[in-house]
């Protein structure tokens, strides 16, 4: 096995570089990113498999082109950075798959990393209740609470989509890597620190569901995990605005918090029959991609702008057509795609399916930046690496 000391301390960058508020500022960080993906790059002979690799890479060139086309300028290519790092995670799983082993210690120094910006935002949140939304609005006072290193969207659902394979890398380590643990812990009290006070109510719904199905799926094929996730949605909207001790309950545990404005938002529109500006904001953009997929299925409207905005599946195929959204699809899920064609344990296919159900409502009801999807292509394949070898030796495979 070859020395990845040079690789480890490339993607590790990369991977703080995308959750860290007050690094996301800096033009000088960018660079430095952009040096360590030429690395890794480097370090692997810059190789691409034309079967593997030729069709997500057309779509990347697409994205780079539509961008500049509409916007007239070469710098607008710049700006699909998110499409770029999602295609350089889909490298990395071939360049480094069955070698995983190597950049093991990732885990904990990324969930320490976390843990750090969640409590540094959860001290901000608690005297300034807003500032996490001035962070995701970019208005005026975005770069003064970014600089105070408090995570906005970007922080918020890089963890989210992969939660549930954290939780069960932190149970699984409890025996193995007892300093692990502990971190994991640290990390997970952060984490619900902080989406509480926070407010992004599809995040604290993501994670309640995702970690039911974790703990109580067992099945291996994904699709009925997905149908259970979407019935406890509507179970949850149903006792949300006509189960009053339940509405009180959650108030209690949200108290003071931007998710029990969201609560009220729902039971308004339902009480009411109208819709609550924030959720007929987020209605109306998901219906623009809906209409664009309708009217232009094949080639997407990249020329009109396409996509509403707010649904990172919708508005590839919205934008790109058929084609972008299937390679974008392609390149999100490639790693549990790629992980259930193998002989896994129970408790790393519950982690996949699990984990596959949140990174769907992240992917389905919010757009992904680039602080995002690096989470699922690089540090899930990590995470479950080390829950396949904490799995108990006498574990059973799942039947096939």
């Amino acid at each position: 096995m070859r020395n990845r000391s040079i690789e480890f301390i490339a993607i590790l960058y990369i991977l703080i570089w995308t959750i860290s508020p007050p690094m996301q500022a800096g033009l000088g960080y960018r660079i430095a990113a952009l040096g360590c993906a030429v690395i890794l790059a480097a370090a692997n002979g810059f190789k691409l498999n034309r079967e593997k690799h030729g069709l997500p890479l057309l779509f990347v060139a697409l994205v780079g082109l539509t961008a500049i086309i509409i916007e007239g300028e070469l710098s607008a290519a710049i700006g699909q950075i998110a499409v770029y790092l999602l295609f350089i995670g889909y490298l990395m799983n071939d360049w480094y798959e069955g070698d995983w082993e190597a950049f093991r210690l990732i885990i904990p120094i990324l969930l320490a990393v976390l843990a750090y910006w969640n409590f540094r935002s959860v001290a901000v949140l608690a005297t300034d209740p807003n500032a996490a939304r001035a962070v995701v609005r970019n208005d005026e006072t975005a770069l003064h609470y970014i600089k105070m290193g408090v995570g906005g969207y970007g922080m918020t659902y890089a963890q989210v989509c992969i939660a549930p394979a954290i939780v069960s890398w932190i149970l699984r380590s409890f025996k193995k890597k007892p300093l692990f643990f502990a971190i994991g812990v640290i990390w997970a009290v952060s984490y619900y620190q902080y989406i509480s006070l926070a407010g992004y109510s599809i995040a604290v719904a993501a994670t309640v569901i995702g970690l039911i199905i974790l703990l109580l799926y067992r099945r291996k094929e994904t699709a009925p995990a997905l149908v259970i996730s979407l019935l406890l949605v509507l179970l949850l909207v149903y006792l949300i605005g006509y189960n009053e001790p339940f509405r009180n309950w959650l108030f209690r545990i949200f108290d003071g918090t931007k998710v029990a404005y969201k609560i009220r938002d729902i039971t308004s529109t339902i009480e009411t029959d109208e819709t609550a500006d924030s959720i007929y904001q987020r209605i109306k953009r998901y219906r623009a991609s809906f209409q664009a997929i309708l009217h232009y299925p094949i080639v997407g409207a990249w020329w009109k702008g396409g996509a509403g905005g707010h649904s990172a599946i919708l508005d590839n195929f919205a934008q790109y057509g058929l084609f972008g959204g299937l390679m974008y699809i392609k390149m999100l899920y490639c790693v549990p795609n790629t992980m259930k064609k193998a002989d896994i344990a129970q408790k790393t296919i519950m982690a996949i399916n699990a984990t596959i159900v949140t990174i769907t409502f992240v992917a389905l009801l919010d757009s992904m930046p680039y602080n995002i999807v690096m989470m699922p292509t690089v540090v899930l394949p990590i995470l479950l690496h080390d829950i396949e070898n904490w799995s108990s030796e006498h574990e059973d495979l799942m039947d096939r």
